[in-house]
Order: C-alpha cells, then structure tokens, then sequence
C-alpha cells in the first residue's frame, strides 16, 4: 500500500478553498488527514472524500490559522505524505504593494534630490560666472566711456 500521487505543496490567500488531493494504490485504503501534528477531522469547514483511488481534503475557505504542515497518513502500511500550506492575507499584499510605492517614491526623491543639489550647484556657478563676466566688460566699459567715475584723485 502506498501514495501512486503523492501531495502538493500549495499557496493561497484567505477566503480562497484549499484543495489537496492524492491518489493510493488500493481503493479500500483508509487514511488520516493531520496538520502541524494534530489530527484533522471533517467539519462545516472541511470535507474529507474519498472517490476511487483519489482521495481529497478540502478547507472551504482558508483562514491565515490554516497555514502549515498537512500529512495523509496510511497508518497500517506506515505511509505518509506531506504538502505545506500557506495562506496570504489580502491586506498584507495590498500593504505590501503601497510601501513598495512608498519606497520607489522615495527613491527617486532622493535621486531627484541629488539631481537638484547637482543643478543648484551648476546653476550658482553660472551665476557667479556670469555675474564675473559682466563685471569685467562692464568696468572696461565704464572705465572707457565714464572715466570720471573712476579717477582716484576725487
């Protein structure tokens, strides 16, 4: 006696069914369903089928508790199978999206920051350059054209 298919591990988020499902190698095999050690046993919330050599386990609809190590145990034969589960919550997703738009935002404030020091820096020096500039040509020019202005002996 033993698993033909053995489990899967599986991912879904809170609300969604969790479906495991395996098949054995003789139709009369009866099997346990345990999580994390405990021993499972059907409820409103899971059915546990058996069709042929296929046997199911189902969460109708997955909490965040539902999350862990799930075993289909053969206990005569021995036999066991494993498949993690893991339940995401909507809303940390959904949190985690905005802080990597928060992050990226960021980013590039820091970028766009840099970029300005970087064109604050060049813009100041054109200034000064420009401000140098004129007073050069302008004090030739007012030298030139308006020498009174700048004779020493006034």
């Amino acid at each position: 006696m033993h698993f033909t298919n053995p489990l899967h591990d599986i991912e879904v988020y809170e609300g969604e069914p969790v479906d495991l499902e395996l098949s054995v190698s003789d139709l009369n095999t009866e099997v346990k369903w345990v999580c994390n050690g405990q021993c499972v046993c059907e409820s409103s919330r899971i059915s546990m089928i058996s069709d042929g050599y296929v046997r199911k386990f189902r969460i109708h609809s997955a909490t965040l508790s539902d999350t862990g190590l799930y075993a289909c145990l053969i206990p005569k034969h021995n036999a066991r199978t494993f498949a993690h589960v893991t339940v995401h919550t909507r809303d940390l997703d959904l949190k985690e999206s905005k802080l990597d738009q928060l992050r990226t935002y960021q980013k590039f404030m820091i970028i766009w920051e840099e970029g300005a020091v970087e064109s604050l820096t060049v813009m100041i020096f054109t200034i000064v350059l420009l401000y140098m500039w004129c007073l050069y040509f302008c004090q030739e020019w007012l030298e030139r054209d308006f020498p009174q202005v700048f004779e020493k002996d006034l």
